[in-house]
């Protein structure tokens, strides 16, 4: 069975003839292959001439006006595509000369692992592409091949099966006028619907050190018009049908294992190598266990591979100029963080927003946003303005974001650190001492280190971290992945949904309690650690609603009787010290007590009048 390529390209664009000279030349080297060159002229000026010289018997031209995406609707229909085995789509700016560009490798990868989608990696000429998990790096035989968290619209190669696929269940739900001025969102939906029409086959593949190269011509700047252009970067049309009707699949990287496919001497073909890795710059498999189900999301970097530290915040999305420009500092103070700590990566959550931000910039800012900026005027800003920053819109409080999101992506990854804060705390590195707390955490062993609610001195002048039996979740918190969980398993997931709501701003009451009791058998270590460092506070106000009162307190003592609050497993003579080898403890932990003997005591405390109460109460003091 044959290829069959798509293009489209206006008809006076400067390249245009050395384009299809190209195309020519391709189709030469591999007699399977067909292409259809789209002239979108919005009407047609020189195409009839242009259509002359594409006279190759492997050619044909076509000329429906707009975006590629309703060229795509329109001409490579599923009855258009069924007598080909593959279907690759491909931008002007690329060089697809038969010297250039791997069609084969990239035909041959496709067949071989029954892949659904796969793009070669870019190499640019003056502009690549933005994300660094699609970028040319040299690769080891061992990982020609590896997933990807998605696949761009530059260049994809689907299999034939995967395009009807996509064609009839995206492109034909987004109507027509919306598909000719915007192609926003496709890409980050089309892994996700693919994975779930084809389980078991590899979805959304790049090819590490097999490139293309993008020369980056502008051509919609060039041949658009201004609307056209604003609205192709715009989450519009297309983009809110496809989030509206397609939000499971809208940035799900479930089908980015991580695992790499490679080639030994005494295979013909690829085979599944382990997962992905790196050895210094070079891409390499790792052997892994057959049992292990360890995933990745977002791995970019050598840093990322090896330790990966996982930040969230949960806020609601900027409306009017004043909550766009703190929107814009938060994210330049993120991304300037994480320049300063390679292994961290971001996930930002819209709290009330049911459907994607009206506006995305897609290039991280240089320097700090301000409101002259054009992106800033144009609209609403989604939070990717780096690619090590993911957006996601789980609507309700923070809770259910963590519980759904952050879970699965913290037990299933190489995730060594959780840090959960508020968008309302300074986040630039010369403010947060995300590293202290860090430090502070691996040093102590403890499960999860940050602040306490109220201001509290040290017990000694020298200590610079005590244990905690509370932690203002309201703030800056880090965990460890075990802690976390328990935190998810242990306490959020033990509440109804509709009180969620009501005890956001109290989890940390009950936390430290929790952690506590999981660490029963391990009389050295301590659940809850508070820094006596200070935060710098954005808006002091923020700071004084966050507070557990009313419904948040009472909901939490009845379904958490033993740990609201709960003393019992303070360590008042124990805490941490400078010294020139890191933290030095001063002091011991006691010896831990049965935690069932102290929720007696607290459900006493609740019930001191009745029978049973008097019943715990004197177990518990046989006990002590």
């Amino acid at each position: 069975m044959g290829w069959l390529g798509a293009t489209g390209v206006h008809s006076e664009a400067a390249d245009a003839r050395a384009l299809v000279g190209s195309i020519g030349q391709l189709c030469d080297a591999y007699p399977q292959l067909h292409v259809i060159v789209n002239f979108f002229d919005a009407p047609p000026r020189s195409a009839e001439q242009l259509r002359v010289a594409v006279h190759h018997p492997q050619m044909e031209a076509t000329s429906v006006p707009g975006m590629k995406t309703l060229f795509w609707r329109r001409i490579l229909t599923p009855e258009r595509v069924r007598s080909f085995s593959l279907v690759w789509v491909f931008d002007c700016d690329i060089a697809v000369h038969p010297s250039i560009f791997p069609l084969g490798i990239l035909a041959g990868t496709l067949t071989s692992l029954r892949a659904t989608l796969l793009q070669p990696s870019i190499r640019a000429q003056v502009h690549g592409t933005y994300h660094t998990w699609l970028r040319v790096r040299p690769a080891h035989m061992s990982c020609v091949a590896t997933t990807a968290q998605w696949v761009e619209l530059q260049t994809p190669v689907f299999a034939v099966d995967a395009w009807v696929e996509f064609h009839t269940k995206m492109l034909s739900v987004v109507k027509d006028e919306d598909l000719a001025v915007s192609d926003f969102g496709i890409d980050v939906t089309w892994c996700g619907l693919l994975a779930a029409a084809f389980p078991g086959r590899p979805t959304c593949l790049v090819l590490p050190a097999d490139p293309a190269i993008h020369i980056n011509t502008h051509s919609i700047e060039k041949f658009m018009s201004k609307s056209v252009v604003s609205q192709e970067r715009s989450c519009t049309g297309t983009c809110k049908t496809l989030y509206n009707t397609y939000q499971r699949y809208w940035k799900n990287f479930s089908h980015h294992t991580g695992d790499c496919w490679g080639t030994h001497q005494d295979h013909h073909g690829l085979t599944r190598t382990g997962r992905l890795s790196l050895e210094g710059s070079t891409v390499r498999a790792r052997p892994v266990r057959s049992s292990s189900t360890a995933m990745l999301t977002n791995e970019t970097d050598e840093a990322m591979l090896r330790r990966r530290w996982l930040g969230a915040t949960s806020v609601a999305y900027p409306e009017g100029r004043n909550q766009r420009a703190h929107f814009d500092g938060m994210l330049y103070a993120l991304s300037s963080l994480m320049n300063a700590h390679s292994k961290l990566r971001i996930i930002v959550n819209h709290h009330d927003a049911r459907s994607p931000p009206h506006e995305v910039r897609r290039e991280p800012p240089a320097r700090r946003p301000s409101t002259c900026d054009r992106a800033s005027q144009a609209g609403q800003i989604e939070a990717s303005v780096d690619s090590r920053i993911t957006t996601t819109w789980v609507v309700g409080p923070r809770a259910v974001f963590w519980a759904q999101v952050l879970l699965p992506l913290v037990e299933h990854e190489q995730v060594d650190l959780v840090w959960l804060f508020s968008p309302g705390v300074a986040v630039h590195p010369a403010f947060h001492p995300l590293v202290e707390m860090a430090e502070t955490l691996f040093n102590t062993n403890a499960l999860a280190a940050g602040f306490s609610p109220e201001a509290h001195p040290p017990t000694r002048p020298a200590c610079i971290a005590t244990p905690s039996a509370v932690l203002d979740m309201s703030s800056s918190i880090v965990m460890r992945r075990e802690g976390f969980s328990l935190l998810v398993r242990g306490v959020i997931n033990k509440l109804p949904r509709a009180a969620l709501e009501d005890v956001d701003l109290g989890l940390g009451d009950v936390l430290c309690s929790v952690l506590s009791r999981h660490l029963t058998r391990h009389i050295t270590r301590v659940a809850c650690v508070r820094l006596h460092s200070g935060l710098v506070l954005l808006d002091s106000r923020e700071a004084m609603r966050n507070r557990c009162r009313g419904p948040c307190a009472e909901t939490l003592q009845r379904r958490f009787a033993a740990d609201y609050n709960a003393t019992w497993h303070a360590e008042p003579q124990l805490c941490w010290a400078a010294s020139s080898k890191g933290l030095r403890q001063l002091g011991k932990k006691k010896d831990p007590l049965s935690p069932p003997s102290f929720a007696r005591q607290s459900l006493s405390k609740h019930r001191p009048g009745g029978r049973m109460g008097r019943a715990l109460e004197s177990s518990s003091s046989h006990s002590v």
